[in-house]
């Protein structure tokens, strides 16, 4: 009996902590950073020429707390997601860029970014259907356990090339 009885309590002191965990976890992630476009699908991209893409990405600070952001550009692939039925990674993540790489948000304070893309002028590059996050992430906060970090989907489709 004591074996099952040490068992018991072995079990019932994992499940109090994967409690403990998961309610940390929610709680944390409500409080840390929502973006927005989540998914977009921008059409007609220009190839040759610096293009701003006409909806910013928006960050929202839904904590007490100044908050500090970092934006990068990702793969679906670099972060082991699946890519969308027709889309590709983007060829280079260097192509697209960001009014601001760092950000720092008041309380409850939503800063919009606008989103730059230039892709060189090559034939191959007409007509295509390209994919890449941008990947929004909030710095240490020693008194956080989680690292948040949120991630918006952009597919792009390049203009297709001029009819003769």
């Amino acid at each position: 009996m004591k074996i099952n009885h040490s068992i018991h309590c072995f079990i019932c002191t994992i499940i109090a902590l994967n409690s403990l965990f998961s309610v940390n976890t929610r709680i944390s992630f409500a409080q840390g950073l929502s973006i927005s476009p989540s998914t977009h699908h921008f059409k007609d991209v220009p190839v040759g020429k610096k293009y701003t893409f006409p909806v910013p990405i928006s960050v929202k600070n839904p904590s007490d707390q100044l908050t500090s952001y970092t934006i990068r550009i990702m793969t679906p692939s670099q972060v082991g997601l699946s890519l969308d039925d027709g889309f590709l990674d983007i060829p280079s993540k260097k192509w697209v860029s960001f009014e601001k790489k760092h950000i720092a948000t008041n309380p409850h304070e939503t800063v919009s970014i606008k989103m730059f893309i230039e892709i060189p002028n090559k034939k191959e590059w007409l007509n295509k259907n390209w994919e890449f996050l941008v990947s929004v992430e909030e710095h240490f906060k020693p008194s956080s356990i989680f690292n948040i970090v949120s991630d918006a989907k952009i597919l792009i489709t390049t203009t297709r090339p001029k009819k003769n």
